[in-house]
């Protein structure tokens, strides 16, 4: 960058938040672009997030959940702390990356918990991460290769003002309806539902 070259980054863009900073720096000094190698950004899941969006079929989006959940106990390289590995630095940037370039929002709150439950060396397989953006979008994303569960919940879930939509593998539910064709709905008042039905029963369409 000194030399007036763009640079691409692997990730983790830096084994330190200090030398990120003197990296960002650099790249103000010397005008010059640095990129972080985010290569999930170019795959069909990624253009399946972008246009669910764009086509709005489940209205404004108001929450994004990601879990992956596997058992592996690792023993490699990747479970040691001297090479800057661990959940977060090794798999988990991948998905706030996706979202918040998606949303086009950056987080505004953030709250993270990492622990070490079973693979070898010294860095965590379990993360859970909470994230607000700008906009009040919450993102509730969890990620471990120390869960020994039978069953998940849907790897990626969007829920919207409209409807949902879950994606596994390379499946994808959504369930929508059109505003245009749904029937306006009135807040009932009464302290006591007639007949102590509670909820709305109707069907959209």
């Amino acid at each position: 960058m000194n030399s007036g070259q763009h640079v691409v980054v692997k990730k983790p863009m830096s084994a330190a938040l200090r030398e990120a900073d003197q990296m960002i720096r650099t790249t103000d000094k010397n005008g010059v672009h640095m990129f972080v190698h985010q290569n999930y950004r170019f795959s069909d899941r990624f253009k399946f997030f972008q246009e669910l969006l764009k086509n709005g079929k489940i209205g404004s989006l108001a929450h994004v959940g990601y879990v992956s959940h596997k058992y592996n106990r690792y023993n490699d390289w990747q479970c040691l702390r001297k090479f800057s590995r661990g959940q977060i630095n090794n798999k988990i940037t991948h998905s706030p990356d996706q979202i918040l370039a998606i949303t086009n929002f950056p987080a505004k709150d953030i709250v993270c918990d990492m622990k070490h439950i079973s693979d070898a060396g010294d860095v965590e397989d379990y993360v859970k991460m909470l994230l607000k953006t700008e906009s009040g979008i919450t993102i509730d994303m969890e990620d471990s290769s120390s869960a020994a569960t039978t069953h998940q919940a849907p790897e990626w879930t969007f829920l919207g003002t409209c409807g949902a939509a879950t994606l596994s593998g390379s499946i994808a539910h959504l369930r929508y309806y059109d505003p245009k064709y749904a029937p306006k709905i009135k807040v009932r008042a009464q302290p006591l539902a007639e007949g102590r039905a509670y909820g709305n029963k109707e069907k959209l369409p």
